[in-house]
Formats: C-alpha cells, structure tokens, sequence
C-alpha cells in the first residue's frame, strides 16, 4: 500500500518554519548580507561616535608644561684627548764600580742631591800612590834613555836597533803610569748625571767588583709622563703638542708630546705617548699619578650643566630641545668637561635647550617655556 503525504498551503507555518524559509530563500539571504555591510560601514555603529568623542575630550584637556630653556651659544674650542699614567724621570743612570776593591768612605748618601762627576764613594786606594811614585820615576828614566839614544843615533855613534829598543821602553813606562793613574782615579765613584742618589746599596767595609751596579742617580729636573692612549685617538695626536697634566696633590703642569708609540700593546691595545715636563721646582716626584688632556682638534661647541643631559636607550647624548613648542631630542658629542660645565658640540646657535624640567617631558609633547 501506499501512503500519500498531503500538505496543505494554505494552513500557516509555524515560527521555526518561516525562520528555516526565510534563511534559504536566495533572495532573502542577499538582501541580508546587504544589511549587514550597511550597518558595519555606517558612521557611529559599534559606538564609533562615542570613541571620537572621547579622543577629543583628552585633547582638550591635554597639559601643557612650563619650563626653563636656554639658547645655544656656540664658541671655539677643542676637543680634548684623555689620558692617565705615571711620572718617570727622563735620565736615571746606574752607579757603576770600575775597578775591584774594599769600600773606605761613602761620600753621599740615599736622597741627596749631587752634581754630575761628584764623589758619591771611596774604594781603598792600596799601594797605588807608592806604585805611581815608581812609575813615575821609571817613566823619568826611559825618557832620559830613550834621549840619549837618539841623540846617538844621530851621530851615527849607535845602532838602529838601539834606538828601537829605547823608544819600546818608554811606551810602556808611559803605558805604565797611565794604568796606575786610571786605578787611582777610579777609586772614587763619581756620579754620571747631576740629580738625586735614589738608592746605595752599600756598606764600608764590603768588598765591590769592577763594573758592578751598585746604586741609581735620577735626574728630576725633566720627566716623562707614559701615557696609553686608544688607536681612535692616537692618530690625532702629533709631536710637539702642547698639553696639560694635572698631578695628584701638585696640580697643573705643562708639558710637551716627545714620542708616540709606533706599535700597539698587545695586553691593552693602546699605544704610548711619552710626554716631557719640565720640573725645575722639584715638585714632581718618581712615580707620581697623573692625567693629562691633550688638545686635538677645534671644534663650535657650547656650555651647558651636566644635569640637562639625557643618556638615550642606546647609551648616547642627548639634551631636549624645543621648537614651535613641540619637545624634539637631539644627540650631541662631549668635548670636555670645564669645572661644574660640560662643552658639549651637536647643536646650531639659538637653538633652545631645556634646563628645567626636562625629566618630565616626553619628545612631542606641547610646552610653554621661558628663556633664561
């Protein structure tokens, strides 16, 4: 059998029917996806409105600071080479013994000031006074000999060889005495250089060698400041410079660019500059620390205290400035520090700095500002 389904049009659908029937209808679903765009793309939907709204109402009522400003005023200056090291005197020479003996007298002592070929010690003279006195006479002898000699040959009334052998030995008689004479004189130490006896390293009595060091002389009245310096600088630097040295506990000297490192240190990558100073006051001393800066090269820069500088996220400097009332940063270089300034390059003249409260503005921010 077979059954028959009989549906009646003209009874109304129910609720989920005509929903099921709107949604596929073609018609229907295109008109709705119309709609939708519409609705989306209208101006204010989704409380675009109230989001304008809101963004107006904080720029009305946006702060506006109120600080302090200077205007740049660049002048002529130099950029400055950093150093440090330590003093060294220019000549320092080793106290020498030039003949073996015993030690009777020590003249100068540690500390002393001397002047070059002073006597600094006594080596025991011996017998070389009594050996010097026969010399001398053995020296009279052979010239008297070697006289008659000639004065024979002359008259044909003695050989050649006579002559010869007479002429031998007064050469060593005069060799002879010269020895003795050279022992006598180096039985007093003297000094090589004039300067101060820095060490002596010994006592009377004890028993010293020939050519054996015993002690040191140093001159001060010039020294040497040692200075490393980085391979960005170095080349900046030439002989003959000018340059300041500031000394621990003396204070400022000048000095003069000697001789500059023509290889690297291979522990620190830096190359020596010797610097000479003058020292005629005596003022500076062995081993002293020092600094020194060393003008390099002329540059336009301008004054400014070190707080009115910003370090930057990538470690630079910065100062704020101010332009139309807007707040920029601009990088700039240091060249040197001057008592409680800094000379910093970077910057035209007349542009405005901030000095006073620049910490709690931002770049872009909208200020008022006052020039001091």
């Amino acid at each position: 059998m077979v059954t028959k389904l009989h549906i009646d049009f003209n009874k109304p659908l129910k609720q989920k029917d005509r929903l099921l029937s709107l949604l596929t209808s073609r018609k229907t679903l295109a008109g709705l996806i119309l709609i939708l765009i519409i609705i989306w793309m209208a101006p204010g939907f989704f409380g675009g409105n109230k989001k304008e709204e809101a963004t107006n109402k904080r720029n009305d009522t946006q702060k506006v600071f109120v600080v302090s400003a200077q205007k740049v005023q660049n002048r002529d200056t130099y950029k400055v080479v950093r150093a440090s090291g330590v003093l060294k005197p220019v000549y320092e020479v080793d106290v020498l013994v030039k003949k073996d003996g015993e030690i009777k007298d020590i003249v100068k002592k540690r500390g002393q000031l001397i002047e070059k070929n002073d006597v600094i010690l006594e080596i025991d003279k011996g017998t070389i006074l009594e050996q010097i006195d026969a010399g001398e006479a053995a020296l009279r002898l052979e010239e008297k000999n070697y006289s008659i000699a000639e004065s024979l040959s002359k008259k044909n009334m003695t050989s050649e060889l006579n002559l010869v052998k007479a002429e031998a030995a007064l050469a060593r008689a005069k060799a002879d005495i010269a020895i003795l004479r050279d022992n006598l004189q180096n039985s007093s130490v003297l000094a090589g250089i004039g300067g101060v006896v820095e060490s002596l390293n010994v006592e009377v009595g004890q028993f010293v060698k020939k050519n054996q060091s015993i002690g040191k002389i140093i001159d001060l009245s010039k020294m040497l400041l040692f200075a490393p310096v980085a391979q960005t600088d170095v080349s900046k630097i030439s002989l003959n410079d000018e340059v300041v040295i500031n000394v621990t506990g003396v204070g400022n000297k000048r000095g003069i660019v000697r001789r500059i490192a023509s290889s690297a240190s291979e522990a620190t990558r830096t190359f020596n500059v010797e610097i000479e100073i003058n020292n005629e006051d005596g003022s500076l001393k062995s081993g002293m620390s020092a600094e020194v800066g060393i003008l390099v090269e002329k540059v336009q820069a301008f004054s400014i205290s070190p707080a009115h500088l910003v370090i930057g996220e990538d470690g630079s400097l910065k100062v704020k400035t101010v332009r139309n009332n807007i707040v920029y940063e601009n990088d700039v270089f240091l060249v040197r520090t001057s008592g409680d300034f800094a000379l910093v390059s970077g910057l035209q003249n007349d542009e405005i700095v901030l000095t006073t409260g620049q910490a709690f503005v931002s770049p872009g921010d909208k200020i008022e500002y006052k020039v001091n």
